[in-house]
């Protein structure tokens, strides 16, 4: 797919975030992509999803994560890969750490992003330069000014706003998840088990696109990318006049001169 060749080039170039990252999730008997690894089977052991993204992202591993690799309970929950237990629907997870409420604790897992139990069996994370399958979801990471030049992109097209849901925990739902279920691109937060178990950054964001949106957010991000930043050290408060030609032909239709 061209789109994702281009995306994984601006990207990478002249946005210069971190290697983007494909993901596919993988339904029951489906056959994984090939030259990939089981946790099990190279590491010897359990990995969480947000630890697999991390391998694939700083390391540029292929990885295969099926329902028996994966080490986190919450996500084996969210991933659909078991039903979700009455202990853990009454909010308990969140009970003590980010609410003292019981309601609010039970909000906090009704509003968590997840997969009907069963729906799928797995998932496979990949840089995408490298990616020999096509993605459900493409993950950058980036910071603030780059997150920005993705919003600007996403809205190319539309000028619809992007309505992200921000949950502060679940950064591997909310971002895989949330964008498969919605269709729409997500900014997300990373919370306590990305920083914890994957060395998430504190200046990192997750902006997460369904294939379905990578075409025109690749079109838009070539002209976001084409506006350029350049800040300027002044004595004193910016004057009007210092500002680019379209913010003072609107100051003169409001009459907003001297």
């Amino acid at each position: 797919m061209e789109a994702l060749k281009r995306f994984s080039e601006l990207a990478e170039g002249s946005l210069k975030t971190p290697p983007p990252l494909a993901v596919k999730m993988l339904r029951a008997g489906e056959e994984a992509p090939k030259a990939t690894l089981r946790p099990r089977e190279a590491f010897k052991q359990k990995i969480t999803v947000c630890q697999a993204l991390f391998l694939s992202k700083r390391l540029g591993l292929s990885i295969t994560l099926l329902a028996e690799d994966n080490d986190c309970p919450s996500a084996h929950i969210l991933f659909g890969f078991t039903e979700p237990p009455e202990w853990w629907l009454e909010g308990n997870i969140a009970l003590g750490w980010y609410t003292d409420k019981p309601e609010a604790a039970r909000n906090m897992e009704r509003a968590a992003a997840r997969f009907k139990a069963g729906e799928y069996a797995g998932l496979t994370v990949s840089p995408l330069s490298r990616a020999e399958f096509t993605p459900d979801v493409v993950l950058v990471y980036c910071n603030s000014l780059q997150a920005m030049r993705l919003i600007y992109a996403s809205r190319y097209e539309d000028g619809r706003l992007l309505e992200a849901k921000l949950s502060g925990r679940n950064a591997c739902a909310d971002s895989i998840i949330r964008a498969m279920l919605t269709g729409e691109c997500q900014l997300v937060v990373p919370g306590l088990g990305s920083r914890i178990l994957a060395f998430s950054g504190d200046d990192e964001l997750i902006f997460a696109i369904p294939i379905s949106r990578l075409e025109s957010l690749t079109r838009g991000l070539e002209k976001a990318l084409s506006i350029t930043i350049s800040p300027t050290v002044w004595l004193g408060l910016q004057k009007i006049e210092k500002l680019p030609e379209r913010f003072r032909k609107l100051a003169e239709i409001i009459n907003l001169t001297d």
